[in-house]
């Protein structure tokens, strides 16, 4: 999750990093305010070298108040059920 001021170009900037560090987002859901962006950003599972490198840029960006990483759990793989 990543909270920015209402700059504008915030979010090209974000993107433009994850670019850089090769992370492709699987899915984003932007909330945009007149006080600020709220953005969730859904990718793959990523290298702890990336999650390390990652975090510090986006939290070294002027417009960003905070960027923070919610790790889930892969779902289990779904029960296959035996006719008889």
């Amino acid at each position: 999750m990543i909270e920015t001021t209402a700059c504008p170009g915030v979010l090209a900037e974000i993107f433009a990093l994850l670019d850089k560090k090769k992370v492709i987002p699987f899915s984003t859901a932007t909330q945009v305010g007149p006080d600020g962006n709220r953005l969730e950003i859904e990718t793959g599972v990523l290298e702890e070298s990336t999650i390390m490198a990652l975090l510090p840029a986006l939290r070294r960006m002027p417009a960003v108040r905070n960027a923070q990483l919610r790790r889930s759990v892969p779902a289990p793989a779904p029960t296959v059920c035996a006719e008889i």
